[in-house]
């Protein structure tokens, strides 16, 4: 009898057959074929092209027939990037990007679909027992009363779910759990105001619930239709479809409940165990008020203290201070980076004809530096600090330490703005008021909060306290990508005005400060920071001109 997807997802996967590459960790295609019994897939043509142009850019696509159904059929998209997981521009495309992402495709479709490697995009690398562990999910769980795996900040506030841990709650659940992206004329989108949409449908224990949500930039505006990428649409697809699991099934659904005043009632999300009660109907009054629902999360006020040097800038808001920023929009701007990591890799094999890097990619820990590269201003190196462990992302309310750091945060920024808020990093780690093991949880939100409002005047001294203590290594992992971008985004931004020589040494300081793991990370976080194309292309030129 063929495995389910819970004894697939459990399964081990031999580290030899796992890779890792700049922090990520990924299986080969012809791996995912074989851990999965070499099911039949296809790979999907659009009249007569391997892949669907659209948005300057082009997706692929590819079928598999769900397990245990006549003929109910789940699509995977991935939008063709390049190796520096920029998005493709349709011209500059050649039929080798489109081979290697329709394997990366393939690999992300097995392993949605018969869960074989979804404990590498659960950041387990292989490891299925430690994966089935950390859902918490068994087949007979109802998702409703189960608490949900979150990720978050690491003061406690705006959790957020990841597209991996919401599907595979469904397919555990219920084999025949199936996604699809509506099609409005042959494309995978409509246009709506001058903007678009996307359309996710899901259909679990027979039940269809659709949710749109429209393509929005950084700072959580709709998006001109002219200046979308495939990037910005494969992003919101997996938010629409994290969301949209959350309304059909009510797991995680108290997550969005932020998003109009908190969740009264303590049945959902709220226990502290794993509960496995048997199904029950308590999903049907959800869908009537959420249907083709164009939902949203509330948009983020930007501080008034922030100077945006450009809008990619806007990708990082801390949740600080409710009046200051929106706790549902960090939620939803973090989970749409938590699924636009999940793509962003690289094809999936060498012999593939590109770099060996990630299928299936589940970020790890950056390496943490020791001391500060010297930046374009000569500002001195601090010393290395012992910081206390690194406090794990769990979904807790705010602590009371962490509550008191807020609010001096919240105090710091009004009189002292950004070199006020910088000063933190020095006065929490000499402070007496905060017990050690409220410091890692505190720098978290102290460094998310920096990343927030830092401009192209206080990057580097923000870089060098970030160094000092050792600060990224404290956030959540997905988060720590998010706060990485924005860093980034800002220091090629200021160092691209400075001149060639700051725009060289940018990359160290990055990496030395931790925000990065090396040059190429920094141009993935680069595209992920919105960093405009122009700079990236000036920081490879200068880059190429000092190692030849």
């Amino acid at each position: 009898m063929a495995k389910t997807f819970f004894e697939a997802l459990g399964a081990t996967i031999n580290e030899a057959e796992v890779a890792k590459k700049g922090g990520l960790s990924y299986i080969a295609a012809a791996t995912a074929m074989r851990l999965a019994g070499r099911p039949e897939v296809t790979f999907v043509d659009f009249d007569g092209k391997p892949y669907l142009e659209m948005l300057n850019g082009s997706v692929v696509a590819v079928d598999i027939k769900v397990p245990g159904t006549e003929d109910v059929i789940q699509r995977m998209w991935l939008p063709v990037m390049d190796r520096d997981n920029l998005p493709l521009n349709i011209e500059k495309t050649v039929a080798t990007d489109i081979n290697n992402n329709r394997q990366r495709c393939l690999v992300k479709a097995i392993a949605s679909v018969f869960g074989d490697g979804m404990s590498v995009y659960l950041g387990c690398d292989g490891d299925g027992a430690k994966a089935v562990k950390m859902l918490g999910v068994q087949p007979d769980t109802d998702l409703e009363s189960v608490t949900p795996v979150v990720a978050t900040l690491k003061e406690g506030g705006a959790p957020y779910i990841e597209w991996n841990v919401g599907l595979a709650a469904c397919r555990i659940t219920d084999p025949t759990f199936h996604w699809e992206v509506a099609m409005w004329d042959g494309k995978p989108y409509r246009e709506v105001l001058g903007g678009l949409f996307v359309d996710v449908d899901t259909v679990y224990d027979g039940m269809r619930q659709r949710l749109s949500l429209p393509i929005m930039d950084a700072a959580f505006n709709p998006m001109p239709a002219a200046k979308a990428s495939v990037f910005d649409w494969n992003k919101t697809v997996m938010r629409a479809l994290t969301k949209c699991i959350a309304f059909n099934t009510g797991y995680g659904l108290s997550v969005y409940a932020d998003e109009f005043g908190p969740d009264k009632d303590p049945k959902a999300g709220k226990g502290k165990g794993k509960a496995t009660p048997a199904k029950t109907d308590v999903k049907a009054a959800e869908p009537a008020a959420t249907a083709e629902a164009a939902a949203t999360p509330a948009k983020v006020e930007t501080p008034a203290a922030s100077e945006v040097v450009n809008s990619g800038e806007a990708a990082v808001e801390a949740k600080v201070d409710a009046a200051v920023v929106d706790a549902a929009g960090v939620a939803a701007e973090a989970a749409e980076h938590a699924a636009a990591q999940a793509e962003a890799a690289p094809a999936v094999a060498a012999n593939e004809a590109a770099a060996p890097t990630a299928d299936a990619p589940a970020a790890d820990n950056a390496p943490v530096a020791e001391a500060p590269a010297a930046d374009a201003q000569a500002a001195a190196p601090a010393a290395e600090v012992k910081l206390p462990a690194p406090a794990a992302a769990t979904p807790v309310a705010d602590g009371e330490a962490v509550g008191r750091f807020r609010e001096v945060l919240r105090k710091r920024r009004e009189v002292g703005g950004v070199p006020g808020v910088i000063s933190l990093f020095d006065a929490l780690h000499t402070s007496t008021k905060f017990a050690d093991e409220d410091k890692p949880a505190c720098f978290a939100v102290l460094v998310t909060a920096s990343a927030s409002i830092v401009d192209g005047a206080n990057i580097i001294d923000l870089l060098g306290a970030v160094t000092k203590y050792s600060a990224m290594q404290h956030l959540a992992l997905d988060t720590r990508d998010m706060v990485a971008a924005k860093l980034t985004s800002v220091m090629l931004t200021a160092a691209c005005a400075e001149g060639d020589e700051a725009l060289k040494t940018a990359p160290s300081d990055l990496v030395s400060a931790g925000v990065a793991q090396d040059v190429d990370d920094v141009l993935r976080l680069a595209a992920i920071g919105n960093v405009p194309a122009e700079t990236v292309d000036l920081l490879r030129d200068v880059l190429e001109l000092a190692t030849a």
